[in-house]
């Protein structure tokens, strides 16, 4: 039998406020067209390998 999944604890105080720092500086950044380009060809070489349930492959 699967263990319970426990919650995850909220973050407070300074980890909190690193949190919020680290997510507005990613927020901020951009990706390269050549990165674009290098994740859509993984995500193509992906979809051919696996066959997704429910019609997910189509996207």
């Amino acid at each position: 039998m699967a263990r319970p999944i426990r919650d995850t604890p909220a973050l407070t105080g300074k980890e909190a406020i690193k949190f919020l720092s680290e997510m507005n500086k990613m927020r901020e950044k951009k990706i390269s067209p050549e990165e674009l380009d290098k994740m859509k060809a993984n995500s193509e070489k992906l979809r051919s390998i696996v066959k997704f349930p429910n019609g997910l492959d189509k996207s």
